[in-house]
């Protein structure tokens, strides 16, 4: 995946949580002229709808792409605040995730840039793999996977394999990625590192 569509999903996380309408059109502002341009370099074409009434037109919705990256970037987007905490059962809700996380009956991978994680935070016992490289490191030897990250390879069959970015956007393309190369269970939580640090640490 191209760095640049990496770059726009990780604007597009944190936009997802700009707490107000004004400051999500602003961010929009400053990045539709790159997105718009990244997209079209790939074949893409983006679109956006931001609702300035009603919430349920709230939403970041959609990329259409007829390239490789069309399932994974469309499915990321479509995501709006009534429905994301949902899906299914394929998007955990904080208190899901974080029972799971103490239980430590899951295998957490992080999404996000190594930057992003030194900036913003890490969430405990979490594998860094950037979206980018995400495929290929899911396809890789077992036993090179281990040398690598010192855990055991995720596989096919498991039940605990979760997904985080900062926000819905990178953990829901990620969760695409996996499903579509045979983890078939794999789910993410929405809410991030954003909503888990937020929980986590309410003072901060």
């Amino acid at each position: 995946m191209n760095r640049s569509i990496i770059s726009l999903l990780a604007k597009l996380d944190a936009i997802y949580f700009t707490p107000n309408i004004n400051g999500r059109l602003r961010c929009l502002q400053s990045t539709t002229s790159v997105s718009r341009r990244q997209l079209h370099s790939h074949g893409c074409v983006f679109r956006r709808h931001l609702g300035l009434a009603q919430h349920k037109k709230d939403q970041l919705n959609g990329f259409v792409s007829p390239g490789l990256l069309h399932n994974e970037l469309r499915q990321s987007c479509m995501v709006t605040r009534k429905t994301y905490s949902t899906d299914n059962g394929r998007n955990l809700s904080f208190e899901e995730f974080q029972a799971l996380l103490n239980s430590q009956d899951i295998q957490v991978i992080d999404v996000r840039e190594p930057e992003e994680l030194e900036t913003d935070g890490k969430i405990p016992n979490a594998i860094n793999i950037p979206l980018g490289q995400l495929k290929k490191t899911l396809l890789m030897d077992d036993g090179l996977f281990m040398q690598k990250y010192r855990v055991v390879k995720p596989q096919p069959h498991d039940l605990n394999l979760v997904f985080v970015g900062l926000g819905p956007i990178k953990s829901n393309a990620a969760m695409a990625i996996a499903r579509k190369i045979g983890f078939k269970h794999a789910r993410h939580f929405g809410g991030g590192f954003n909503e888990w640090s937020s929980k986590m640490n309410p003072g901060s």
